[in-house]
């Protein structure tokens, strides 16, 4: 038992010293206590810290609340009247309210966009009473929507993000469902509105548009986002940008607030531009590139040639270097009129720096022509056929020879 609880430790020490935070970057000098960064063209992750840690998440908690409305909502302009229990305990709390007043009839898209923009509390419970009759079984639809996209690391309490036992996620569920949210095309839309108006005339700004203007910050490569906040949680944001055609989805939480310093935005900025500004698209393999050569049996043609059926390129650092590419080809080495048009003859690993980079499967992309002659030699069945044909070649001569011995002797 000992022995086996001194392994676990090793192991344990083993990991903290190797532990890879950072898949592509070095350690970004953030306030956040957590962060993961997604390229959304390739759903690639370039960089996480703390990623899969239970931490608060505040108002993104309503990223959640909002996907799980829009799907249970069949008219986003259909209106609603909001009762007392919508307000009930928000001002005790300090929550973050839209600013509807009780009685007021709105409509479900009003609601959804007092949710995401200003981060309603009041926009949240009003979707989630009027939708599942009560906060309590909406919060039981939201979990089962964590649970369908497997949010193993999450769980809801309520539906505005205020602090709560047990109410908790990770950066990485809340990218996994983020990422889920954006399919919806109501969802991205609302998402990535910074001004809007009500059906009664209630003017809302997203918090990413004030905090801007209050700092004045350049956000124009951000597209849409979702900030949140806590004492608890910290400053906590999620955002999608473009930078030189670049997609990348973002969330970070943790962020010291001391200061008055909006430091979930600063952090957003300075990932985004590190990437922008030390990676870019590299090619790694062309279309009919050369990968290799490989034996042909029974044609004329000696040789096949193996080149690249895709094009590839991977996000990397700028100081690639093309030089250091290698192409590995793993399969069959012989082909011969057997193997058939658009037969699987291998596949090649893509390597740069020692490090595999792709897999592309090779397929035969011609019909390959049997020689008899080709196969008579390359078998060497070609010089028992040369002595057959010598053999009756001398039959035939020596009976030719006999027949002029007669004609002569005759005469």
């Amino acid at each position: 038992m000992k022995k086996l609880f001194l392994i676990k430790i090793l192991i344990i020490s083993i990991l903290f010293l190797f532990n890879l935070n950072n898949i592509y970057a070095k350690n970004l000098d953030i306030d956040s206590k957590y962060a993961i960064l997604y390229n959304m063209d390739t759903n690639e992750i370039l960089y996480e810290d703390n990623a899969n840690e239970k931490t608060s998440i505040a108002s993104l908690t309503k990223i959640m609340a909002c996907i799980v409305a829009i799907e249970n909502i069949e008219n986003l302009d259909a209106k609603v009247t909001l009762g007392k229990d919508v307000f009930s305990g928000l001002v005790e709390a300090q929550a973050s309210v839209a600013g509807f007043k009780y009685g007021e009839n709105v409509s479900y898209k009003d609601l959804l966009m007092g949710a995401m923009l200003p981060s309603g509390a009041d926009a949240t419970r009003a979707l989630a009473i009027n939708i599942a009759g009560s906060e309590e079984d909406f919060v039981k639809l939201m979990n089962a929507k964590a649970k369908e996209l497997n949010l193993s690391n999450t769980n809801f309490v309520n539906t505005t993000g205020l602090e709560a036992n047990g109410h908790y996620s990770t950066v990485q569920d809340i990218a996994t469902l983020l990422i889920y949210a954006l399919k919806n095309d109501t969802f991205k839309e609302i998402y990535t509105t910074r001004e809007y108006t009500t059906t009664n005339n209630l003017k809302f700004s997203s918090t990413l548009k004030k905090i801007s203007n209050n700092y004045t910050i350049d956000v124009s490569h951000i597209q849409g986002s979702k900030t949140g906040y806590t004492d608890e949680a910290g400053l906590c944001m999620s955002s999608i940008a473009n930078y030189n055609g670049v997609n990348y989805l973002l969330v970070t939480a943790g962020a010291d607030y001391h200061g008055n310093t909006p430091r979930q935005l600063l952090d957003a900025i300075k990932i985004y531009s590190y990437f922008d500004e030390n990676y870019s698209y590299k090619n790694l393999i062309n279309t009919n590139d050369y990968i290799a050569t490989i034996k042909i049996n029974y044609s004329k043609e000696k040789n096949y040639v193996i080149n690249s059926p895709i094009s590839i390129t991977k996000f990397l650092d700028n100081s690639f270097d093309a030089k250091n590419i290698e192409y590995k080809y793993n399969g069959i080495n012989v082909i011969s009129h057997k193997n058939v048009l658009g037969e699987k003859l291998g596949s090649v690993d893509i390597i740069y720096n020692d490090q595999l980079m792709d897999t592309i499967d090779v397929y035969l992309n011609t019909n390959v022509k049997f020689s008899l002659i080709c196969f008579l030699i390359q078998t060497k069945l070609i010089y028992p056929v040369i002595i057959i044909i010598l053999f009756i070649s001398l039959l035939i001569l020596k009976r030719i020879l006999k027949k002029t011995k007669k004609i002569k002797v005759k005469h």
